[in-house]
Parts: C-alpha cells; sequence; structure tokens
C-alpha cells in the first residue's frame, strides 16, 4: 500500500504539477535514473528533492502526483518507497533533454549573432567621421560592451528552461 503522503496528493488535486513535473522529471532522469526514494519523512520542505529543486514538499508531492498519473514513473513499496522513470518517462525525459540541449545551442547561436551584429554596427559608426575624438570612441566600445554584456546576461541567466 502507498503512504500516505501519495494518497493525499490524489485527494488534493488541486494543482496538477505545474512545471515542476519536468524539473522532476528531468532530475531523475540526470542524477538518479534508477531509483529515488521517497523517504520516511514523505514529501516534506526539507526532502532532498525539494531542496534541489527549491520548491515545497507539497509542490514536490504535485509534481510526483503527475508523473505518476501519467505513467512516467513506477512506485515499487518493495523496495523501501523507492520510484523510478518507466520506460514511457525515460523516453520523455530524453526528449526532454534533446529541447534542452537544442534550446542551449539556439541560445549561444543567438548571442553571437547578436554579438556580430553589434560589432557590425560599432564598425559602421566608428568609419564615419561622426566620431573624430579617441574618448567619443571610447565611450562608443564601452556602449557596445554594456549591451553586448546585457544580451549575455538575458539570454544566458534563466537556469530553467520550460517547453
Amino acid at each position: 500500500m502507498k503512504n500516505e503522503w501519495m494518497k493525499l496528493a490524489k485527494k488534493r488535486r488541486m494543482w496538477k504539477g505545474g512545471v515542476y513535473w519536468k524539473d522532476l522529471l528531468h532530475e531523475i532522469y540526470i542524477s538518479h535514473p534508477h531509483g529515488y526514494g521517497i523517504g520516511k519523512g514523505g514529501w516534506s520542505d526539507d526532502h532532498p528533492l525539494a531542496e534541489k529543486l527549491k520548491i515545497t514538499g507539497q509542490e514536490l508531492m504535485y509534481a510526483y502526483s503527475f508523473l505518476e498519473d501519467h505513467d512516467l514513473i513506477d512506485y515499487s513499496n518493495s523496495k523501501k518507497n523507492f520510484f523510478c522513470l518507466s520506460k514511457k518517462g525515460f523516453d520523455v525525459a530524453l526528449q526532454n533533454e534533446k529541447i534542452r540541449t537544442e534550446q542551449k545551442l539556439q541560445r549561444t547561436i543567438l548571442f553571437f549573432t547578436g554579438v556580430i551584429a553589434i560589432s557590425a554596427l560599432y564598425t559602421f559608426f566608428t568609419s564615419l567621421d561622426f566620431y573624430s575624438s579617441p574618448l567619443e570612441q571610447y565611450i562608443l566600445a564601452g556602449i557596445v560592451a554594456i549591451i553586448i554584456i546585457i544580451l549575455a546576461i538575458k539570454l544566458f541567466s534563466s537556469e530553467r528552461l520550460y517547453f
């Protein structure tokens, strides 16, 4: 029989797992594809998965229930409260990992395209005779550097990728 925390999660189906089910599936796929323990304390806020994903125990419980309801994980009480990826869960996690990798590659390409475009604009403006003194050229170079830094921060600051 499943523990009381899982029963509670099924009774309180007010939240469908949100985006956290993808994070939980990714964490199981990357860190422990052969099994992850629920533990004796259930889905508390200090559960290792909740701490690692930076979510509450309740959010973790709902994400787990979402994965279980969609047959993405298998629960085994005989293995001392362990759950692992099902074949369907592994396929979904693999597909999500491919999408995640493609998104990182697209962000990198977008960043370098932006750098090339900004560099071309810098070259264009410095080739005009508007900026005669070196100080004006240094100010323009500083503005270009700031724009590149802002572009990099915007593109690479988000760790959590949603798809």
